[in-house]
């Protein structure tokens, strides 16, 4: 990554090839860029997006800034930040770390070595802005390329001599901002921390769709609908790579390397140990993988399933663990069964819906570790699962993959295969408890797998195949458990203390803190499904009844889905009539959530007791 400090005042535009706080060494390879930022809203310009204030573009005149940095190639994202937003930067290396804790003496200092006489080289040629009360902009230019910035600390300034720079230029003139340049290949992860405040990760392993996808996670919105990121005028293609499968051939030398995607160890959450740890759950099987991809054992593609799973084996050749690159899903650009968007199935890529109604291309992976993460104590048995990214570096090119990296658990067959007679009542139950929470829309006997237990010999229940929870509507969601016996059963006493004790709070904040980001509508989801499964529980619905609320039979909608159309009426008629918003303006800023949830709450109340009347009769 190279970094460039530039300001832009009323008068020109002086340049600084780094600040003392930020000195680096020539040729020096950035890995991360960490900033705190506070939140100020976003917005897409022509060639780039703008953290901030909209007044930013035209004050500063992002096209120009672009082409100054002499960066317009459409490999690059350009993003504007206001450092006066910024609280902290965290630079990583190959060789050090370093940090700005105080931009807004960063902030000074550029306004002094502005206001010094610069020499005459290494110009920026860009116009005067003549708005003389406008938001100025100085860049941190950061790509995945190669770091050439020198640390000497030199400046320059294109000024015209007609118009030099005044001697009495006041702070308000001297406002920065923070101008990264990102490469496709750069993972990019927003990652909210506390009122208006959140984190922006930039590290050297992101593609173009899941920088999109993560921004349209953060701020609920559709970008390939109303709004579209341009690059030199251009919509940003996602359509680009190959599938790994396509990397690994006796004729191609490949090298695979797996390294976590994780926020920092102090981000996360008390019990919650870095993959780097010992202390994870997948350490071993994560540096078993990496021993065998060293040794030359390449990944081997699963022939089941409609996505891109990869079999990863430790040095003896035994599978360690599954890994499966979030742009390799169904409907993804690089899917190795031939379902990409371009089927026959009238699909348009990654940002169209997946497999199932509420999911999308490309967010199974993250959803993979979501599951494994609020599976609080291992209940439900989530096999150990990560974010990893893997570089492959082949004789003729190489790629980056984002992906999960799950435990490979060996068993004896799965449900499809053993029948569901033998199972116990409990297996069957922790497993009905994780789906009912998540959402899932598709639990079949094929991703529940089974095994004797080797001291009492009786079936264990793993789940796996999680891509496809926690969805943003109620209309797929499917159970095949709900009709076998052992779900007729009311739940057990350790089971409904399990159950009071889940939070939907509390796990929105542990899915935060571990760099998950779900867009609105599928929290709206998770924070339903977990009321349905909670409330059904405490009124001594069996997890069959409880799947009866959140699933449709046929073609009907599920009584959720009717709970949750009268909720979302509710709630926008209270707003409308609180705020006198027309229903234009209504739907521009949207349902408040804490509004949904309360109608939500009170019109599953009035189900639940209505159905425990009429002898667990249907209302709908």
């Amino acid at each position: 990554m190279s970094l460039v400090l530039a300001h832009a005042s009323a008068s020109g535009l002086a340049s600084l090839k780094a600040t003392d706080s930020l000195a680096v060494l020539p040729n020096e390879t950035i890995m991360d860029i960490k900033m705190r930022l506070r939140n100020q809203g976003w917005f897409s310009s022509k060639s780039c997006l703008v953290i901030g204030d909209r007044e930013l573009a035209d004050a500063v005149r992002v096209s120009d800034l672009v082409k100054a940095s002499g960066k317009t190639h459409a490999s690059y994202l350009h993003v504007f930040v206001k450092l006066a937003d910024v609280e902290s930067v965290n630079i990583r290396t190959l060789m050090r770390e370093l940090s700005l804790a105080n931009p807004a003496a960063a902030e000074q200092q550029l306004a002094d070595r502005f206001l010094s006489r610069p020499s005459s080289g290494d110009l920026l040629a860009l116009p005067a802005i003549s708005e003389p009360e406008v938001a100025e902009g100085t860049p941190v230019d950061s790509s995945s390329s190669s770091f050439a910035s020198s640390a000497t600390g030199s400046s320059s300034v294109d000024q015209d001599a007609s118009n030099p720079a005044p001697a009495d230029a006041s702070s308000s003139h001297c406002r920065a901002v923070v101008h990264l340049m990102v490469h496709k290949s750069a993972k990019v992860n927003w990652h909210h921390m506390q009122e208006n405040k959140f984190e922006l990760n930039i590290s050297s392993s992101e593609t173009v769709d899941s920088l999109l996808r993560k921004i349209e996670a953060a701020n609920g919105l559709a970008l390939e609908g109303e709004h579209t990121v341009l690059i030199d005028g251009q919509p940003i293609d996602r359509q680009s790579g190959m599938p790994l499968a396509s990397y690994i051939s006796n004729e191609r030398a490949t090298k695979l390397e797996l390294v976590p995607c994780e926020p920092d160890v102090d981000a996360l959450p008390e019990g919650s140990p870095s993959l780097h740890s010992p202390g994870h759950l997948l350490h071993q099987h994560w540096q078993a993988a990496r021993a065998g991809l060293a040794e030359g054992l390449q990944p081997t593609l699963a022939k089941a399933g409609t996505g891109g799973s990869y079999f990863l084996q430790d040095v003896q050749g035994k599978p360690v663990a599954v890994f499966k690159p979030e742009d390799e899903e169904p409907h993804a650009v690089n899917n190795p069964k031939g379902r990409t968007g371009s089927s026959s199935d009238g699909s348009s890529g990654s940002g169209s819906e997946g497999l199932k109604r509420g999911t999308r291309p490309g967010e199974g992976a993250v959803r993979e570790v979501a599951a494994y993460v609020l599976d609080h104590g291992h209940f439900a048995g989530v096999p150990p699962t990560a974010l990893v990214s893997a570089f492959v570096d082949a004789s003729d090119g190489g790629a980056v993959k984002v992906g999960s990296l799950q435990q490979f658990v060996e068993a004896e067959g799965d449900c499809e295969e053993r029948g569901y007679s033998s199972f116990p009542v409990q297996e069957v139950h922790k497993i009905a408890v994780l789906d009912l929470r998540l959402g899932n829309a598709d639990r079949n006997g094929g991703n529940i797998l089974a095994r004797r237990n080797s001291g009492s010999g009786q079936w264990e229940l793993i789940p796996i195949d999680h891509g496809y929870c926690l969805p943003s509507t109620f209309e797929d969601l499917s159970f095949e458990w709900m009709y076998w016996p052992q779900a007729e059963r009311p739940f057990d006493d350790a089971t409904l203390a399990y159950i009071d004790s889940l939070d939907a709070d509390r796990d929105e904040a542990i899915l935060a803190a571990h760099g998950i980001s779900l867009r609105p509508e599928c929290l709206r989801v998770f924070r339903v499904c977990t009321m349905v499964l909670k409330k059904g529980a405490k009124a001594g619905l069996t997890p069959s009844q409880i799947a009866g609320v959140l699933c449709r039979e046929g073609l009907t909608k599920s009584v959720v889905e009717k709970l949750h159309s009268n909720a979302m009426h509710l709630a926008k008629m209270q707003q409308g009539a609180s705020a006198s918003a027309s229903a234009s303006s209504l739907k521009e800023r949207g349902v408040d959530t804490p509004v949904y949830m309360r109608h939500m709450e009170q019109l599953l109340d009035e189900y639940l007791e209505e159905f425990l009347l009429e002898g667990s009769e249907l209302m709908y």
